[in-house]
Protein backbone atom coordinates (compact mmCIF):
# COMPACT_ATOMS: atom_id res chain seq x y z
CA UNK A 1 0.00 0.00 0.00
CA UNK A 2 1.36 3.40 -1.04
CA UNK A 3 0.85 5.44 2.12
CA UNK A 4 1.07 8.65 0.11
CA UNK A 5 -2.30 7.79 -1.48
CA UNK A 6 -5.65 8.33 0.22
CA UNK A 7 -8.03 5.48 0.78
CA UNK A 8 -11.69 5.20 1.74
CA UNK A 9 -13.27 2.25 3.53
CA UNK A 10 -16.77 1.02 2.77
CA UNK A 11 -18.90 -1.61 4.47
CA UNK A 12 -22.33 -3.20 4.17
CA UNK A 13 -23.94 -5.21 6.91
CA UNK A 14 -25.22 -8.63 5.87
CA UNK A 15 -25.89 -11.95 7.59
CA UNK A 16 -22.53 -13.49 6.67
CA UNK A 17 -20.62 -12.61 9.83
CA UNK A 18 -23.27 -13.68 12.36
CA UNK A 19 -24.01 -16.96 10.55
CA UNK A 20 -20.85 -18.30 12.17
CA UNK A 21 -22.51 -18.32 15.58
CA UNK A 22 -25.00 -20.82 16.98
CA UNK A 23 -27.68 -18.22 17.58
CA UNK A 24 -30.59 -16.73 15.63
CA UNK A 25 -29.69 -13.14 14.76
CA UNK A 26 -32.50 -12.68 12.24
CA UNK A 27 -34.03 -9.96 14.41
CA UNK A 28 -31.24 -7.76 13.01
CA UNK A 29 -32.03 -8.54 9.37
CA UNK A 30 -33.74 -5.18 8.70
CA UNK A 31 -30.24 -3.65 8.94
CA UNK A 32 -28.83 -5.80 6.11
CA UNK A 33 -28.08 -4.41 2.67
CA UNK A 34 -26.71 -5.38 -0.74
CA UNK A 35 -23.05 -4.47 -1.37
CA UNK A 36 -23.76 -4.00 -5.09
CA UNK A 37 -25.60 -0.76 -4.29
CA UNK A 38 -22.10 0.64 -3.73
CA UNK A 39 -20.97 0.11 -7.33
CA UNK A 40 -21.58 3.67 -8.55
CA UNK A 41 -19.92 5.07 -5.44
CA UNK A 42 -16.82 2.90 -5.68
CA UNK A 43 -16.44 3.72 -9.37
CA UNK A 44 -16.77 7.44 -8.59
CA UNK A 45 -14.07 7.23 -5.94
CA UNK A 46 -11.74 5.18 -8.15
CA UNK A 47 -12.24 7.60 -11.05
CA UNK A 48 -10.95 10.35 -8.74
CA UNK A 49 -7.87 8.32 -7.82
CA UNK A 50 -8.96 7.11 -4.40
CA UNK A 51 -8.18 3.58 -3.26
CA UNK A 52 -11.27 1.85 -1.87
CA UNK A 53 -11.29 -1.02 0.61
CA UNK A 54 -14.50 -2.95 1.20
CA UNK A 55 -14.15 -4.02 4.84
CA UNK A 56 -15.39 -6.95 6.92
CA UNK A 57 -14.13 -10.34 8.02
CA UNK A 58 -16.93 -12.43 6.54
CA UNK A 59 -19.44 -11.27 3.91
CA UNK A 60 -22.01 -13.11 1.83
CA UNK A 61 -20.82 -12.03 -1.60
CA UNK A 62 -18.25 -10.02 -3.51
CA UNK A 63 -18.90 -6.63 -5.04
CA UNK A 64 -19.66 -7.11 -8.74
CA UNK A 65 -16.96 -4.66 -9.79
CA UNK A 66 -13.27 -4.75 -10.66
CA UNK A 67 -10.62 -2.01 -10.60
CA UNK A 68 -6.92 -1.97 -9.62
CA UNK A 69 -7.83 0.65 -6.99
CA UNK A 70 -10.55 -1.49 -5.38
CA UNK A 71 -9.91 -4.26 -2.84
CA UNK A 72 -12.64 -6.60 -1.63
CA UNK A 73 -10.90 -7.26 1.68
CA UNK A 74 -13.19 -10.04 3.05
CA UNK A 75 -12.26 -12.20 0.08
CA UNK A 76 -8.47 -11.74 -0.04
CA UNK A 77 -5.88 -13.99 1.56
CA UNK A 78 -3.55 -12.98 4.38
CA UNK A 79 -6.16 -10.97 6.26
CA UNK A 80 -5.37 -9.90 9.79
CA UNK A 81 -6.99 -7.93 12.58
CA UNK A 82 -4.01 -5.57 12.55
CA UNK A 83 -4.37 -4.78 8.85
CA UNK A 84 -8.10 -4.22 9.18
CA UNK A 85 -7.64 -1.91 12.15
CA UNK A 86 -4.87 -0.03 10.35
CA UNK A 87 -6.98 0.57 7.25
CA UNK A 88 -10.04 1.70 9.22
CA UNK A 89 -8.13 3.93 11.63
CA UNK A 90 -6.20 5.73 8.89
CA UNK A 91 -8.78 6.03 6.12
CA UNK A 92 -9.75 9.36 4.60
CA UNK A 93 -13.37 8.46 5.35
CA UNK A 94 -15.63 5.56 6.24
CA UNK A 95 -18.83 5.07 4.23
CA UNK A 96 -21.02 2.25 5.41
CA UNK A 97 -23.27 0.67 7.97
CA UNK A 98 -23.41 1.28 11.70
CA UNK A 99 -22.01 -2.19 12.43
CA UNK A 100 -19.08 -2.75 14.75
CA UNK A 101 -16.64 -2.25 11.87
CA UNK A 102 -17.68 1.39 11.77
CA UNK A 103 -16.72 1.96 15.39
CA UNK A 104 -13.00 1.78 14.57
CA UNK A 105 -12.88 4.97 12.45
CA UNK A 106 -15.11 6.64 15.05
CA UNK A 107 -12.64 5.82 17.85
CA UNK A 108 -9.74 7.17 15.79
CA UNK A 109 -11.58 10.34 14.79
CA UNK A 110 -11.99 9.53 11.10
CA UNK A 111 -14.99 11.03 9.22
CA UNK A 112 -17.98 8.67 9.10
CA UNK A 113 -20.78 8.68 6.57
CA UNK A 114 -23.47 6.20 7.55
CA UNK A 115 -25.78 4.60 4.99
CA UNK A 116 -28.82 2.37 5.45
CA UNK A 117 -29.34 3.73 8.93
CA UNK A 118 -32.73 3.35 10.61
CA UNK A 119 -34.70 6.42 11.62
CA UNK A 120 -35.91 4.40 14.61
CA UNK A 121 -32.37 4.21 16.03
CA UNK A 122 -31.37 7.83 15.70
CA UNK A 123 -31.21 8.18 19.48
CA UNK A 124 -28.14 5.93 19.55
CA UNK A 125 -26.05 8.56 17.81
CA UNK A 126 -27.55 11.58 19.43
CA UNK A 127 -29.55 11.97 22.58
CA UNK A 128 -28.12 14.47 25.06
CA UNK A 129 -25.31 16.10 23.13
CA UNK A 130 -23.03 13.17 22.35
CA UNK A 131 -19.87 13.57 20.28
CA UNK A 132 -21.48 12.68 16.95
CA UNK A 133 -21.79 16.30 15.90
CA UNK A 134 -21.86 17.31 12.25
CA UNK A 135 -18.85 19.46 13.15
CA UNK A 136 -16.98 16.18 13.56
CA UNK A 137 -17.47 15.16 9.90
CA UNK A 138 -20.52 13.00 10.41
CA UNK A 139 -23.36 12.45 7.97
CA UNK A 140 -26.25 9.99 7.63
CA UNK A 141 -28.77 8.69 5.11
CA UNK A 142 -31.69 6.52 6.16
CA UNK A 143 -33.47 3.43 4.96
CA UNK A 144 -37.04 4.06 3.84
CA UNK A 145 -39.83 2.58 5.94
CA UNK A 146 -43.06 1.96 4.01
CA UNK A 147 -46.55 0.91 5.09
CA UNK A 148 -48.73 -1.72 3.39
CA UNK A 149 -49.86 0.88 0.84
CA UNK A 150 -46.23 1.70 0.01
CA UNK A 151 -46.45 5.12 1.66
CA UNK A 152 -43.13 6.17 3.14
CA UNK A 153 -43.14 7.05 6.82
CA UNK A 154 -41.94 10.49 7.86
CA UNK A 155 -39.98 11.20 11.02
CA UNK A 156 -43.25 12.27 12.69
CA UNK A 157 -44.85 8.99 11.56
CA UNK A 158 -42.08 7.08 13.32
CA UNK A 159 -43.13 8.67 16.59
CA UNK A 160 -46.88 8.37 15.92
CA UNK A 161 -46.53 4.64 15.20
CA UNK A 162 -44.50 4.08 18.35
CA UNK A 163 -41.48 2.95 16.31
CA UNK A 164 -38.86 5.14 17.94
CA UNK A 165 -36.36 2.86 19.74
CA UNK A 166 -37.41 -0.09 17.54
CA UNK A 167 -34.45 -2.36 16.82
CA UNK A 168 -36.08 -5.68 15.95
CA UNK A 169 -37.21 -6.87 12.52
CA UNK A 170 -40.39 -8.18 14.12
CA UNK A 171 -41.33 -4.64 15.20
CA UNK A 172 -41.75 -3.77 11.53
CA UNK A 173 -43.41 -7.06 10.54
CA UNK A 174 -46.08 -6.71 13.23
CA UNK A 175 -47.06 -3.31 11.83
CA UNK A 176 -47.00 -4.49 8.18
CA UNK A 177 -44.06 -2.24 7.39
CA UNK A 178 -41.34 -2.77 4.81
CA UNK A 179 -37.79 -1.48 5.23
CA UNK A 180 -36.14 -0.47 1.93
CA UNK A 181 -32.40 -0.03 1.68
CA UNK A 182 -30.63 2.92 0.07
CA UNK A 183 -30.16 2.65 -3.69
CA UNK A 184 -27.02 3.36 -5.70
CA UNK A 185 -27.85 7.01 -6.34
CA UNK A 186 -28.52 7.73 -2.65
CA UNK A 187 -25.22 6.15 -1.63
CA UNK A 188 -23.46 8.05 -4.42
CA UNK A 189 -24.83 11.35 -3.06
CA UNK A 190 -23.37 10.79 0.41
CA UNK A 191 -20.15 9.49 -1.16
CA UNK A 192 -19.75 12.80 -3.00
CA UNK A 193 -20.26 14.55 0.35
CA UNK A 194 -17.38 12.50 1.74
CA UNK A 195 -15.10 13.18 -1.22
CA UNK A 196 -15.79 16.91 -1.42
CA UNK A 197 -15.44 17.24 2.37
CA UNK A 198 -17.35 20.53 2.53
CA UNK A 199 -17.86 22.36 5.80
CA UNK A 200 -20.05 25.07 4.26
CA UNK A 201 -23.82 24.74 4.63
CA UNK A 202 -26.15 26.89 2.54
CA UNK A 203 -29.05 28.64 4.27
CA UNK A 204 -31.51 26.29 2.54
CA UNK A 205 -29.56 23.25 3.68
CA UNK A 206 -29.29 24.61 7.21
CA UNK A 207 -33.05 25.20 7.37
CA UNK A 208 -33.79 21.65 6.17
CA UNK A 209 -31.37 20.18 8.69
CA UNK A 210 -32.79 22.29 11.50
CA UNK A 211 -36.37 21.34 10.60
CA UNK A 212 -35.44 17.67 10.85
CA UNK A 213 -33.98 18.12 14.32
CA UNK A 214 -36.86 20.37 15.39
CA UNK A 215 -39.20 17.43 14.76
CA UNK A 216 -36.86 15.08 16.60
CA UNK A 217 -36.66 17.20 19.73
CA UNK A 218 -40.37 18.03 19.72
CA UNK A 219 -41.04 14.32 20.11
CA UNK A 220 -38.35 13.35 22.62
CA UNK A 221 -37.28 14.39 26.09
CA UNK A 222 -33.64 14.80 25.09
CA UNK A 223 -31.87 18.04 25.87
CA UNK A 224 -30.90 20.04 22.78
CA UNK A 225 -27.38 21.44 22.86
CA UNK A 226 -27.05 22.57 19.24
CA UNK A 227 -29.35 23.24 16.28
CA UNK A 228 -27.92 20.43 14.14
CA UNK A 229 -26.26 17.75 16.26
CA UNK A 230 -25.77 15.30 13.37
CA UNK A 231 -25.86 16.25 9.69
CA UNK A 232 -28.20 14.44 7.34
CA UNK A 233 -26.92 14.18 3.76
CA UNK A 234 -28.19 17.37 2.09
CA UNK A 235 -29.25 15.79 -1.20
CA UNK A 236 -31.02 13.00 0.66
CA UNK A 237 -33.21 15.49 2.52
CA UNK A 238 -33.87 17.48 -0.66
CA UNK A 239 -34.91 14.40 -2.62
CA UNK A 240 -36.94 12.84 0.20
CA UNK A 241 -39.03 15.70 1.50
CA UNK A 242 -41.57 13.24 2.91
CA UNK A 243 -39.25 12.75 5.90
CA UNK A 244 -39.97 16.30 7.08
CA UNK A 245 -43.74 16.17 6.58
Amino acid sequence: LDLSKKWICIHNRDSGYLKRYDHDFSYHSYRDSDINNFIKSVKSMNDRGFIVFRMGKVQNKKLNYSNPLFFDYPFIENKSDFNETFLLSNCMAYIGSDSGVGDVPLIFGRPRFLVNFSLTLLYIFHNDGCSSSYKNKYSIIFKHICDKNNNKLSLRDIFKNDLFFSFNTNDFIKKNLTVIENNQDEILDITLDAIENKDYMSSRDYNLQKKFWDIYYENTNFKRKEDIPVKICSKFLEKNGYILQ
